[in-house]
This record gives C-alpha cells, structure tokens and sequence, in this order.
C-alpha cells in the first residue's frame, strides 16, 4: 500500500465507536510537531552545509590566487623596475658606459672596463 495514496481510503471498522479522538488527536499534534521540528532540522543543516562549502571554496580559491600573485610578483620585475629607477639617475649612466658583454664562440657574459687600454674584468 502507498502511503501518501492509499492510506486514507481504508474504511474504517465497524468498531470505529470505540476510538479515543481525544488521544488520537493529541498524538497527531505530539507527532506533527516531531516531524515539523525533523524538517526545520534537515533544512538547518543543509544550510549549514552550504555556507562551508561556500566559505571552504572561497579559502581554496584566495589561497589558489595568492599562488598566483607569488608567481606574478618574481624578484626579477622588482629588478625590472629598480633597473628602469637607476637609469634615470646621471652617475649611474655615466659608469654604465664601463660596463661590457663578451661574447665567444658558446658563451655570452659581461664584465666592467677597467683601464684605458681595454683591462677587462670578468667574474
């Protein structure tokens, strides 16, 4: 038998006389207030449920970005910018001009012109 279809077309007894309305509606009210509170329960949870996985995904996400900014903020653009700062200041454009690159046959490297003559120093 289906209970949400079949259950209310059971006839009733002839003995339906000796039924306790009183207890009967007092354990439909004891029993109606169980299943409200069993509903208010699962819908609490399930809300519970939804603000940590909300809050667990934007955790993994802010500590997935932050590895994003980590990669984005490489020593070498700092390099980059205090590179570009120094070429603005007049002695450091003068003593770039004893700086050097060497290039060999599979080497590259550079160093700094020390002598009028050519003296390089190389490390």
């Amino acid at each position: 038998m289906k209970k949400d279809q079949d259950y209310w077309k059971v006839p009733l007894e002839d003995n339906s006389e000796d039924l306790d309305i009183e207890l009967i509606q007092a354990l439909n009210e004891k029993y109606d207030d169980i299943q409200q509170h069993d509903l208010n329960t699962k819908s609490s949870r399930k809300l519970s449920a939804r603000i940590i996985a909300f809050v667990t995904v934007i955790v993994f996400s802010l500590l997935a970005f932050n590895q994003l900014f980590a990669v984005l903020n490489l020593p070498s653009f700092n390099f980059i910018d205090r590179s570009l700062e120094l070429l603005q200041n007049p002695e450091i454009r003068m003593l770039r001009e004893g700086v050097v690159e060497i290039s060999a046959a599979n080497s590259k490297g550079t160093g700094f012109n020390i002598h009028e003559n050519g003296l390089i120093v190389t490390n």
